[in-house]
């Protein structure tokens, strides 16, 4: 199932989000792309930084201060090798 959400953020001063996905024991997923859409639209650098219990932590990076920001992330969720 691809899945596209999008989250708008108030920052003050901060290096980036995170974003966990906790999918059914079946399920993984893949290719977790995400973009800043507002103010700038950007595809942003995405690291995976744990899993735990069924669980995925990613770290978007957008250096920040003092500014709204509007995201999207899109994904594949599934038990599909191959989206």
């Amino acid at each position: 199932m691809h899945v596209t959400e999008f989250f708008n953020y108030n920052f003050g001063q901060a290096r980036g989000i995170l974003r966990t996905i906790n999918p059914n024991k079946s399920d993984c997923i893949q290719n977790f792309k995400a973009w800043e859409v507002i103010p700038e639209n950007k595809e942003l650098d995405v690291e995976t930084i744990g899993t735990s219990e069924g669980s995925t932590q990613y770290k978007i990076y957008d250096q920040s201060e003092n500014v709204s920001k509007q995201f999207m992330m899109e994904l594949f969720v599934g038990n599909s090798p191959n989206p």
